[in-house]
């Protein structure tokens, strides 16, 4: 679900961010993408006290899953990177760097957060806000609708807009844009 943008550009005026994801509040539920290529190897690893359950997504780096706190019980999104594919080049490794540091330095209503981050023997894992709406892509693809009315398409574009000004104001810069990365909120 999370596309890794391999461009880098050499700007030490602004920081990149490749993979923040603008988050809207719009209440439609979508379907979510099961992978054929699901790979249960991630399942039911402990993480920073959180329980690793069901595949969300895969990007560049690694794999998106549900998390459940082992005792509060809290869901959160568990992007686990693997330190194998990050050690072997500087740049992955800067990117993954600047990631976080972009994410933790965000704070907006329509940005999803990152709240915490720990590592494991294999992977670096990133515990977000847990959006269980789906993405927008999906939402259009799959809904039985396929359309907003054109107050609900003014407001997710407001939302989204709002975040991309916010990130900009604060010299982030997403560069991978797309309806995949934009994260609904569940029903209701």
């Amino acid at each position: 679900k999370n596309g890794n943008n391999d461009n880098h550009d050499d700007n030490d005026d602004d920081t990149h961010c490749n993979e923040h994801k603008v988050q809207s509040s719009h209440s439609k539920s979508p379907k979510r993408s099961n992978s054929s290529n699901n790979q249960n190897s991630l399942e039911k690893v402990v993480a920073g006290g959180y329980i690793a359950k069901e595949f969300l997504g895969r990007g560049g780096f690694g794999e998106v899953r549900v998390g459940v706190h082992q005792f509060s019980g809290e869901r959160v999104a568990l992007k686990f990177i693997d330190k194998s594919g990050i050690i072997t080049s500087m740049g992955a490794a800067e990117r993954t760097t600047t990631e976080i540091q972009c994410l933790m330095a965000l704070n907006h209503p329509n940005i999803i957060r990152l709240t915490s981050n720990f590592e494991t023997a294999k992977h670096i894992v990133l515990a977000f806000q847990l959006m269980e709406g789906g993405d927008l892509y999906h939402f259009l693809c799959d809904s039985k609708s396929s359309s907003f009315t054109e107050d609900e398409s003014r407001m997710v574009f407001h939302q989204i807009t709002s975040a991309v000004s916010y990130a900009h104001n604060q010299h982030i810069c997403h560069r991978d844009l797309k309806l995949d990365n934009v994260l609904l909120s569940k029903e209701g």
